[in-house]
Order: C-alpha cells, then sequence, then structure tokens
C-alpha cells in the first residue's frame, strides 16, 4: 500500500460502546444484590430465630465466595467466558426467586439461606468472567482503562446503594419483597450480558473458534510463576479484603459498645464506609493519569494501617466520623488498583483463571478479617482488634512492600491487542509469548467513513484486524462480505504473494491494528496449527480458486514445500 492511515492518538468521531456499558451496567446491577440480598436474609434470620440465628447466617453467606471461586475456574475451563457468565446469571436468578419463595411463606431460616448460598457461589462467575469480556468489547488502552475505572465505581457505589436498596426493599415488602427485587436485578443484568450480537460492535465474547479449555487455575499459576510480583498484588488483596471482613464485625461492637449508639448505628457507620468507597473510583481516575499504580497500594496499606491505629487510640464519634470514610476509600483504591494491575499482568486467555484465583484469595481474607475481628474482640475488645488489625496490615507491607512498588514493571501486557488477535482463528493457537510479541508491534489505525483501506491491484505489505467498525469488501466491483471485530483482511495477498485481491471500504468511522508483512508471517509460519487456520481462511474466500495451488510463504517471501 502506498498510504499509511493514522494511529490511534488523531482525533476522530467516537461513537459509545453499547457492549462496554451493558456489561458495567449488569455489573453494577449484580453486586448491589450482593449486598442487598444479605441484608434482606440477615433481618429474615433475626425476626424469625433472633441474634444467634443472625450469626450462623452471616457465616454462611461469606462461604461462597471461598466455594464460588475455585467452581468458578473449574467451570471457566469448561465454558467460554459469556455462556459462563449467562449460566451463572440465571443460576443467580433461580436461587434469589426460591429464596423470595421461601420467605414468603414463612420457610425455615436454613431454607432461606440455603437458597441465597446458591445465587451467592453462582455469583463467584461475574468477576472473573467480567475480567475476560471487558478487554473483549473495549477498543482500546485508553477504554480498557475507563472500563476498569467504571467496574471499580460500580463496586464502590454497590457499597453505598446496596443497603440503601435493601433498606428500600425491605420497607415496602419485607425480606421477601426484598430478595424478590434482587431477582429482578439480575434477571436485568442477564437481559444486558445476552444483548447485542457479534455484529452489532465489539464483540463480549472470545469467538468459539478461538476459545479452548484448560485445567483449572493453570492460567493463573503459569502468571505466577512467570511475573511473580502478582503473588505481591494477590497480598494486597486479600489484605483489602480482610479489612472489609474486620469492619462487618467491629462497626457493629464499635456502635454499640464503644460508642453507645443506637439499633441504627451499624448501618449509618456501614454507610461512612461506603461513602468512601463511592468516591474511590474519581480518586484512582487521578492516580491512573499519573501512570504508576503500584506505589499506591504500598501506601494505600500503609494509610490503612495507621488509620486503624488512630482509631484504636481515639475511639470516639468524630474520628469514627473521619477515620471510616478514608478507610472504605482506601479499601475499594486496593481491589481497584489492584485488579488493574492484575489485568495488565496477564495473557487475556488466562484471566478468568487469574480473576477466579483472586476471588478465592478475597474470600479468604474475608473469612481471615472476620474470624480474627471476633477472636480479638473477645480477648479484650473493639481496641485491640484495631491494633490488631493494623499490625497485620504492616506485616503485609514489610513482606511485600518491595514487589508491590516494583509491579508496574510487569504490567505493561497488550492486552485489548493480544484480546483482537486471539478471536481470530490462525493467532488463537500461538504460545502466549508469541501471541504478545505480535500483538507489541500491531499498530493502531484509525478510519474514517468511506475511507479506502486496501486497493485491488495494489502491492500488500500489512495485515488488518478489526477492532471496530464495519468494513465493505469487494472484488472486481462485486460485494463479497463485511469485516466486523473478530474479522481481518489482507492476509491473501502476503500468505500468497500476489498482489491484493479485493478493495476494503470503511462503511463507518472504524478501528484497525496493523501488522506489517514481515511479523505477521514470522508468527503465521511459526506455527503448523497458526497456518493451517489461515491458509483455510484463505481458501473459503471466492478468490482461491486464482491462487497459485497451496504455497507456504517463509518471512522472506519464499515458498517452501
Amino acid at each position: 500500500m502506498g498510504t499509511r492511515h493514522g494511529s490511534g492518538g488523531e482525533r476522530s468521531p467516537r461513537r459509545a460502546n453499547g457492549a462496554l456499558v451493558r456489561l458495567v451496567t449488569a455489573h453494577l446491577l449484580v453486586v448491589i444484590t450482593e449486598w442487598a440480598s444479605v441484608i434482606a436474609v440477615l433481618v429474615y434470620a433475626f425476626e424469625r430465630s433472633g441474634a444467634g440465628a443472625t450469626g450462623l447466617a452471616s457465616l454462611a453467606l461469606l462461604a461462597p465466595q471461598v466455594v464460588g471461586a475455585p467452581l468458578a475456574a473449574a467451570l471457566a475451563g469448561l465454558l467460554p467466558p459469556r455462556r459462563l457468565r449467562a449460566a451463572g446469571l440465571a443460576v443467580q436468578v433461580a436461587g434469589f426467586a426460591a429464596a423470595a419463595w421461601l420467605a414468603s411463606v414463612d420457610a425455615p431460616v436454613g431454607a432461606v439461606v440455603a437458597a441465597t448460598v446458591v445465587s451467592l457461589v453462582a455469583l463467584g462467575t461475574l468477576r472473573p468472567t467480567g475480567a475476560v469480556l471487558l478487554p473483549a468489547a473495549v477498543r482500546t488502552t485508553a477504554e480498557l482503562t475507563r472500563g476498569n475505572l467504571w467496574m471499580s465505581q460500580a463496586e464502590g457505589i454497590s457499597a453505598l446503594a446496596g443497603p440503601l436498596v435493601a433498606a428500600g426493599l425491605l420497607a415496602l415488602g419485607g425480606p421477601s419483597g426484598a430478595l424478590a427485587g434482587c431477582t429482578a436485578l439480575v434477571a436485568i443484568a442477564l437481559a444486558l450480558s445476552l444483548a447485542g450480537g457479534r455484529g452489532g460492535g465489539p464483540s463480549t465474547t472470545f469467538h468459539e473458534a478461538s476459545w479452548r479449555p484448560g485445567p483449572v487455575l493453570a492460567g493463573a499459576m503459569e502468571t505466577l510463576r512467570t511475573r511473580p510480583r502478582t503473588i505481591a498484588i494477590l497480598a494486597v488483596v486479600a489484605a483489602r479484603s480482610a479489612v472489609v471482613g474486620f469492619l462487618d464485625v467491629a462497626l457493629v461492637v464499635l456502635a454499640f459498645d464503644e460508642l453507645g449508639l443506637g439499633a441504627s448505628a451499624p448501618g449509618l457507620l456501614g454507610a461512612l464506609v461506603g461513602t468512601g468507597a463511592l468516591v474511590s473510583a474519581g480518586v484512582a481516575a487521578l492516580l491512573v493519569r499519573r501512570g504508576r499504580l503500584a506505589p499506591w497500594l504500598a501506601i494505600g496499606l500503609a494509610l490503612s494501617a495507621t488509620l486503624c491505629l488512630l482509631l484504636a487510640m481515639a475511639t470516639t464519634l468524630p474520628v469514627a466520623i473521619a477515620v471510616l470514610p478514608v478507610l472504605g476509600l482506601l479499601a475499594a483504591l486496593l481491589y481497584g488498583l489492584g485488579t488493574i494491575l492484575l489485568q495488565r499482568s496477564a495473557d487475556p486467555r488466562v484471566l478468568g483463571s487469574l480473576f477466579a484465583l483472586v476471588e478465592l484469595v478475597g474470600g479468604a481474607g474475608l473469612l481471615a478479617g472476620s474470624g480474627t475481628a471476633q477472636v480479638l474482640i473477645a480477648i479484650d475488645g473493639v481496641t485491640l482488634a484495631l491494633v490488631g488489625l493494623a499490625v497485620v496490615l504492616l506485616v503485609v507491607l514489610v513482606l511485600v512492600g518491595r514487589p508491590v512498588w516494583r509491579a508496574d514493571a510487569d504490567a505493561d501486557v497488550p492486552v485489548v491487542e493480544m484480546t483482537v488477535l486471539h478471536e481470530l482463528t490462525m493467532f488463537a493457537t500461538l504460545p502466549p509469548l508469541e501471541l504478545e510479541s505480535v500483538a507489541r508491534v500491531a499498530e493502531p489505525v484509525t478510519v474514517a467513513k468511506g475511507e479506502v483501506v486496501i486497493h485491488q491491484g495494489e502491492i500488500g505489505d500489512r495485515f488488518y484486524a478489526v477492532v471496530d467498525g464495519s468494513f465493505d469488501i469487494t472484488m472486481d466491483g462485486d460485494h463479497i462480505r463485511v469485516a466486523r471485530r473478530g474479522s481481518c483482511f489482507g492476509e491473501v495477498a502476503l500468505l500468497a504473494s500476489v498482489p491484493r485481491t479485493a478493495t476494503v471500504t470503511a462503511l463507518e468511522h472504524g478501528r484497525l491494528l496493523a501488522i506489517d508483512r514481515t511479523p505477521f508471517l514470522v508468527a503465521v509460519t511459526g506455527r503448523d496449527a497458526a497456518l493451517a487456520a489461515a491458509w483455510s481462511l484463505v481458501q473459503e474466500m471466492p478468490v482461491a480458486s486464482r491462487l497459485p495451488g497451496d504455497p507456504v510463504i517463509t518471512a522472506d517471501g519464499d515458498e517452501r514445500d
């Protein structure tokens, strides 16, 4: 080709990404129900059987995260991510609906808890599949960062909106009405997850041909082995979860025993923590613009420990009002920035496995934090418990502070580019390092509506993968097909060493990834499976009959037998 197109940095019209909006909205609805359903069940347990049953129900409702994470990892090795996500949401709808019906007929507390636990176990598929689908739904690295921030903001909003939704639904219809509301919210999330087709913008799933089953958590283990700093990030995520689990218990004791407040005080103190979490996405957006994220994980651990010590030394209402929102903010930041770094550190094909491990580690942290709080409070009250939590956070900081501080060095994987290329059958079988090397040389290209990307008859020097938009492919003036996300063009001239066989015109503003001839042929001809997939794609085209035999072209342009 004689003309190079503009890079991804050019100013151009930007269409709303419906796939990304649906993904984030569905996530928000589900995490709101995560909070609201737990509150509804605890209220039902208290009304039916008193405080003792409430405590047992609380422990039962904490367990699903630990159980659901390995289950999600196992299923991630068997089902494509979009299908697994839909199945998980469908199970949640069924579980919450059963819990709502059981509560409406005054069933035993254990039955309502069991139905809710089923839903919460299925909820374990939400974040691992979201980590895989997010890179598949975005069009640029900047959009991936924006999507991560939106996901983080959804988590923060849910910490405040979940209890408020629960309160409203409980006032209107009691526990059964609240659980019915949770059923409706998850049903909407399921509808959003199923909406949109492969033709309507960025795909929200890998193509079936590019998806391959894998061993449970194998991808996560490989990432931890090759990028050991991710272990330190996981430790920070676990510490953050310990803070959340600790506060679930400690706020009740703090409100009644230390501050002498009324029955609504634990909820109000929890709302302070939720308020901090709500504003965390805005703070995260500012930090992302500064470039390095990892140091803020270490800083967040240190500040959290300091605030716990401050509240232990001065356990008064004004100090609690000042400290709890900041603790909520820091906890949300530790999770949000940690997951962004993890997503930037791993091959997109192992993100489901890696984030299932994140859920497992987070669940273990919740149980550890809750258990630590209960033991230390029993020994000497909430003051000792706060000091104990501070010590735990400082120990974690000492053990992982140095690798955490340097974790940005591992967080430079071209996730969006790898995701786009992995959707193509010719690249789907490439090992992680080879796929990453191809993704690193891919150049973002923006194309205006009506622009001709390829002219039939000219010399071919680049291969194109579609990131966004639609492109009309014509041969001798006849329409052949429309290429959208998950499609490619330009490979025939490179593989068969012939002039361009078709003309490609943008039907709308779009984005492409362009790979020059040499790195494309090195990647495709270096693996028999990749070459076979690429050549089979060529043979399916109308131009196949005009090509010379079944040539195998090397990176130098020479034919091989």
